[in-house]
């Protein structure tokens, strides 16, 4: 039996898809990779995508699970891994089910050299311009990529990306060091661009590259410092409900619960 007191979430998913055209249209002609990892926020990750399916040019996951959840769950788009593969067993998988990881290790290469996906795999490089949480230094940016190139394991070159760390912030000056420190990067180099999340894609930081990876706008979350979600025109999409045990009455000054440590 079903408690009377069990809080429960309702999730809007036209607000969800109100809040990706959103995201659509300050992309540009970029495509669009929504993020569902961590179970979408807690959203539901399967139900928010299926949601998203007509309308998201891909995904975006942190583990090679999630991935698979989606792809069992009937999901065809492009779907990013973040945390990429650990072993050629996972390297295999994401091949097998047409997933991108991501690789921010140079150990990640030496894995991939090491043996066959048995498909071809399309992989993205992280490089850290600043968040310095993970991804391949600038320097080593085109050596790995060379490295990649030569393994013949990839169906494409592989994807060029970063993190912003502080685009939800009013002073833009980090924000355009990292595009710089990316741009020096990636110069010249074969690849689809990505970098901006929430922040940087309605930010006006003009970067939204090939790929954007928009998150918390999704769900209806103002990811600046100030302003409000409102003010972009996104919508809540979960709202926390209950029902209502009790209500008493009392008298102005009444005290309630131990110690009297409330007063009405």
């Amino acid at each position: 039996m079903t408690s009377l007191r069990a809080p429960w979430a309702d999730i809007d998913v036209e607000a969800l898809r109100h809040n990706l055209g959103r995201a659509r249209a300050a992309a540009g002609g970029a495509k669009v990779f929504a993020v569902v990892k961590a179970d979408a926020y807690g959203h539901g990750m399967l139900a928010c995508a299926r949601a998203m399916q007509a309308g998201a040019d891909g995904f975006v996951v942190s583990t090679l699970g999630e991935a698979e959840a989606l792809r069992k769950g009937g999901i065809t788009q492009r779907v990013m891994v973040l945390q990429g593969f650990s072993t050629l067993p996972e390297a295999r998988l994401a091949a097998r089910l047409m997933l991108e990881p991501v690789i921010h290790q140079p150990w990640q290469v030496d894995v991939l050299e090491g043996g066959h996906t048995g498909l071809p795999l399309k992989v993205w490089l992280k490089i850290d311009t600043g968040m310095h949480r993970m991804g391949i230094e600038p320097g080593q940016v085109r050596a790995l990529h060379a490295r990649l190139m030569a393994t013949g394991r990839l169906r494409e070159a592989p994807g060029l990306m970063t993190h912003f760390a502080r685009a939800d912030e009013a002073d833009p000056a980090a924000t355009r060091r990292q595009i710089e420190v990316f741009g020096r990067a990636v110069e010249g180099l074969p690849g689809e661009r990505s970098l901006s999340n929430s922040a940087g894609l309605f930010g006006g930081h003009d970067a939204q590259g090939d790929i954007v990876r928009p998150g918390i706008a999704l769900y209806g979350g103002n990811p600046f410092t100030l302003g409000s979600a409102a003010g972009l025109d996104l919508r809540p999409v979960m709202a926390l409900k209950t029902r209502l045990l009790a209500v008493q009455h009392f008298a102005r000054g009444e005290p309630v619960g131990y110690g009297a440590s409330y007063l009405c």
